[in-house]
């Protein structure tokens, strides 16, 4: 007998607006010594940061009036192949209820500043993409490397980014059945930018563009998971404590070592968006148990398809994936989840102008169900 899952039906009212430096809500609090050594230290390189950008700033300049120009009939003028942006920001969030697994109610306090460099040319683009920031949750100034690489193009038809990027395809809205690349759950739950739900991974990427099918493929040499929810932030539940648990590290799995591979075939025919999905890998959070009992990322295969294009004045998409449980194959062990069929159907409109309405229909078939029942530690829960 097979069961599915419980649906799950998402309905979003976007008000669409134009991206800015974000709240600059922050929690006024008595900095301790700790944390003052720690602002300090973000202070020093968000001048940093901005000493760089102004000295690219004043080569644009110079670049745009040089001190020999006789004024001749050539206006033409050189721009620089550097660019920057930043921007800082401050967020603050907390618990509308107190939850007794933690001493401290509050999910996000933090000051940030963002930097971005980008260099190109016909030949080659660098991108440097970096946060820093000080959080009262974190211990230590928190820096992320977002983006660190290069990019250029082979053969005339064929586009590679090598380096720490950040990867994304699929067409569901914040439902990723074939984006296996990896996710960071901790920012998105803390109320950061969406943008931020996007984790970046250390790999090679190549696009290539056919007449009949473009295909990407994308190689990561070091499996990278998601930045999942462990405990510390946010609680969890545990199947071993048949509650949920918080406030610590309550999960601390073994790093992956294994390569992940990923490929997509895509074609755009009279505006119908069409792709086909590959994926060897892991699972992005730690959802197994070994036979020491800790936690680890179990090893799977994902096959899908999606089908994208304009019904009336809007766009619907329909995305379907099977996640194949290399583990479990068999779906008896009750320490490494089965495997699943998963489906979405979605619409999006404008109503008005930057105001956009969506609705999603998500399902998960758990393959094997009665074998995972038969084999639970719990099949009441």
């Amino acid at each position: 007998m097979k069961k599915t899952t419980p649906i799950t039906v998402i309905t979003r009212l976007d008000r669409v607006i134009q991206s800015g430096a974000g709240s600059n809500e922050v929690r006024k609090q008595n900095l301790s010594p700790r944390s003052s050594e720690r602002l300090l230290n973000l202070t020093w390189l968000i001048c940093l940061g901005l000493l760089l950008s102004f000295n690219l700033m004043a080569q644009d300049n110079k670049d745009e009036w040089p001190e020999d120009d006789d004024w001749g009939d050539d206006w033409d003028v050189a721009e620089s192949p550097w660019s920057q942006s930043g921007f800082l920001e401050g967020a603050y969030g907390t618990r509308i209820d107190n939850d007794r697994l933690f001493s401290n109610q509050t999910t996000l306090s933090e000051l940030r500043w963002h930097q971005q460099f980008q260099y190109s040319d016909d030949k080659v683009d660098f991108n440097w993409t970096y946060d820093v920031w000080v959080d009262e949750l974190e211990e230590d100034l928190q820096f992320d490397l977002r983006e660190l690489n290069f990019r250029f193009s082979l053969f005339g038809q064929t586009d590679v980014v090598l380096g720490r990027q950040i990867s994304t395809w699929g067409t569901g809205d914040l439902l990723f059945i074939n984006d296996m690349f990896p996710k960071d759950w901790q920012s998105f739950f803390s109320g950061r930018d969406d943008n931020y739900l996007k984790a970046p991974a250390d790999a090679l990427r190549f696009t290539s563009y056919f007449k009949p099918v473009n295909v990407d493929v994308v190689i990561t040499p070091r499996a990278e998971p998601d930045r999942f929810i462990n405990g510390e932030r946010f609680a969890l539940f545990s199947p071993f404590a048949q509650g949920h648990v918080g406030g610590f590290e309550a999960i601390n799995p073994r790093n992956p070592h294994d390569p992940e591979y990923a490929i997509r075939l895509f074609k755009n025919y009279k505006g119908h968006q069409m792709a086909l999905y590959g994926y060897h890998g892991i699972d992005k959070s730690p959802t197994g148990v070994d036979a020491n009992f800790l936690p680890y990322f179990p090893k799977k295969n994902v096959f899908g398809a999606s089908f994208q294009s304009t019904l009336g004045q809007g766009l619907y998409n329909i995305e379907v994936g099977y996640h194949q449980a290399l583990d479990d194959k068999q779906g008896n062990n009750p320490l490494v989840p089965n495997s699943q069929w998963r489906f979405l159907v979605g619409y999006e409109r404008e109503l008005i102008k930057k105001l956009n309405w969506g609705t999603q229909y998500y399902v998960e078939h758990t393959v094997d169900y009665d074998a995972f029942i038969a084999n639970s530690f719990s099949p009441n829960t």
